[in-house]
């Protein structure tokens, strides 16, 4: 049996530096922004390589297959009507999870070539690494 070699990609990935001051983002309004960000290199491994498949339990992700019923994740009515059953589904089959937490509709984000890029709200590229929470969310409470 052959083995695969392992597929890495280098590249640069930012994250927050060390703050004294709680860190803030505004998504529409980068002005108001109070953030400290450190470009640091990676290597990234392309994880469908792998001799052994990622899991949960080691690496704290999986890759699975899944067909979604969305046809056009362009339209915010489709997705609405598949995407939180699907998710649930695929989420307690792979995770073994009694229930699963979804919270609002998924941020549709273009790239700077497109020219739907800028059109909704927040839909220009992520610049560094983050979380989609807000506190309030974080604690159960709609934001």
């Amino acid at each position: 049996m052959a083995q695969n070699p392992t597929r890495t990609v280098t590249g640069s990935i930012v994250y927050l530096g060390a703050m004294t001051e709680r860190p803030r983002f505004h998504a529409n309004d980068h002005s108001r922004d109070n953030l400290v960000l450190e470009k640091h290199t990676v290597t990234v491994e392309d994880a469908r390589a792998r001799a052994v498949p990622a899991s949960l339990a080691r690496e704290g992700f999986t890759l699975v297959p899944h067909r979604s019923a969305i046809a056009d994740f362009r339209d915010p009515d489709e997705v609405m009507r598949h995407a939180p059953g699907e998710l649930d589904t695929l989420l307690k089959s792979v995770s073994g999870a009694d229930a699963v937490a979804m919270f609002g509709p998924a941020i549709l984000r273009f790239g700077e070539a497109s020219p739907e890029a800028g059109k909704l709200n927040n839909s220009q590229p992520a610049r560094f690494s983050h979380i989609d929470s807000s506190d309030a969310r974080s604690r159960g409470v709609a934001a």
